[in-house]
């Protein structure tokens, strides 16, 4: 079973592919509806995802993230049930 990140950024969202403890690799980048339907996606599809947050500009897949959707523009975040 493959395991996924949604990970909020700054007004965007991505979705990394968790290959192993230190391999991430970004399957998507956009707004947080088209990230969070493709996460819904894999859900269904019998995918693990997990939810973090990074505010921080830029390049995020080499830092480290925080678990749970984070406190910025929660109004705008559905993530989806794991």
């Amino acid at each position: 079973m493959k395991s996924y990140s949604i990970v909020y950024q700054c007004g965007l969202a991505n979705v990394f592919r968790l290959d192993s403890a230190e391999s991430r690799t970004r399957v998507l980048q956009g707004s947080y509806t088209e990230c969070e339907a493709f996460s819904r996606g894999l859900v269904e599809a019998g995918a693990t995802i997990h939810v973090a947050h990074c505010d921080r500009a830029g390049d995020i897949a080499e830092v480290p993230w925080i678990g749970g959707a984070g406190d910025l523009w929660t109004a705008e975040k559905h993530p989806p049930r794991k």
